[in-house]
């Protein structure tokens, strides 16, 4: 859609060898051979996603980084336009969303960083939805999302929060729906003005 290039990467490093020092020391690994079975394995996953990926990008370039993969993806990342990432959670979390490389790479990638579930429907995406809080992190992922929503021809959703917890002043026992009603108009237009009246879209307050 974007006409754009996609440099695949596939990082590995030396398997950490569980003896005792002295052996761990004299430990020699035919870094070659793992070298070259990280190419296989790549161009394995490229070939085989390719036959049902659709129409393919005009130029895919497959990396072999031999670092960890979140140092290997945020320095490919750099002076990219997007960096996709799966989200598998084998970081011994089981409560987070997300796995640390893809965590790591959403706070400290360069660059817009869409992160993949394993549960995702393709065929069911009808939407963006981009969160509008009138910083400028918030302005410049408002300016990305309204492009991609008009490049994919799909509604934008923009959504801003609130709370009365974050409003100035000390605790009022006599908050009430008046109250609420004025913080929601706020937020609203805090939202509008953001969005400079650039496009027409729906708000959530939540």
């Amino acid at each position: 859609m974007w006409d754009a290039e996609l440099d695949v990467v596939h990082a590995w490093d030396l398997p950490f060898a569980i003896v005792p020092p002295p052996i761990n020391l004299a430990y020699q690994a035919d870094v070659e051979a793992l070298e070259r079975a990280a190419g296989t394995l790549l161009d394995a996953e490229v070939e085989a996603v390719r036959v049902h990926a659709g129409p393919t990008p005009r130029q895919i370039e497959k990396i072999v980084v031999r670092d960890t993969a979140t140092r290997a993806l945020l320095e490919t990342a750099k002076g990219a336009d997007l960096l996709v990432v799966g989200s598998r959670g084998r970081g011994g979390f089981g409560g987070l969303l997300l796995g640390s490389v893809s965590t790591q790479c959403v706070h400290h990638a360069p660059c817009p960083v869409t992160v993949v579930r394993e549960t995702l429907d393709s065929s069911r995406r009808a939407r963006i939805v981009v969160g509008v809080d009138g910083s400028a992190c918030g302005h410049e992922a408002l300016t990305w999302a309204i492009a991609e929503a008009a490049a994919r021809q799909q509604p934008l959703v923009a959504v801003t929060a609130w709370s009365w917890l974050d409003q100035p002043g000390e605790f009022d026992p006599d908050f009430g729906a008046t109250d609420v009603t004025a913080m929601a108009e706020a937020a609203v237009a805090r939202a509008r003005r953001e969005m400079s009246g650039g496009a027409d879209l729906d708000i959530e307050i939540r």
